[in-house]
């Protein structure tokens, strides 16, 4: 494995693994702040009691995904490497 490659996979891991963190904290705000205090970028409801669960659903099936997908460009990079 040529290390141009691996440094490719180890961006795209911690990208990956950002993006999760992201994808679930913004979940987590959906689901605990009620849509009237949500900040504005997330999109606000001024009169609003109730919470954005749908949103906080998608936010942290998306983390999910982008940690799958940081897990097997991981394991891609160890088996390239004959690690594993």
């Amino acid at each position: 494995m040529s290390p141009a490659s691996r440094r490719q996979l180890n961006w795209l891991f911690w990208i990956l693994v950002l993006a999760g963190g992201v994808f679930l904290a913004v979940g987590i705000i959906y689901f605990v702040v009620p849509a009237s205090d949500l900040p504005s970028l997330l999109g606000s409801a001024t009169r609003s009691s109730q919470h954005r669960t749908r949103r906080g659903t998608a936010m942290v099936i998306l983390a999910g995904i982008a940690f799958v997908l940081a897990v097997a460009t991981f394991v891609a990079r160890r088996r390239r490497e004959g690690v594993l």
